[in-house]
């Protein structure tokens, strides 16, 4: 995993409270044997949580305004919510 991203203040989502202070969206995607297809974007964990069908189906959480690295990295919080493989 790139240290670069996963130390990015911006991205810091194991400190308690910082959610708070940062406007957060939830990005679900449904990962498929011919890549992954965007379902939607979500205010809020559980709206996106909701949105999920399959244990195909993975919550990302991203900050508002934030620019992804170019180079191919994991994405930190990034869960499947119906699968038992976590």
């Amino acid at each position: 995993m790139n240290e670069a991203y996963t130390h990015d203040p911006r991205f810091v989502l194991e400190v308690p409270g910082l959610l708070a202070s940062k406007k957060m969206v939830w990005i679900v995607f449904c990962y498929k044997s011919s890549g992954s297809e965007f379902v939607g974007v979500y205010d809020s964990e559980e709206r996106a949580v909701a949105a999920c069908q399959s244990e195909t189906y993975c919550v990302c959480p991203i900050e508002m305004n934030f620019t992804t690295p170019t180079e191919t990295t994991e994405w930190p919080g990034c869960y499947y919510p119906l699968s038992n493989k976590q």
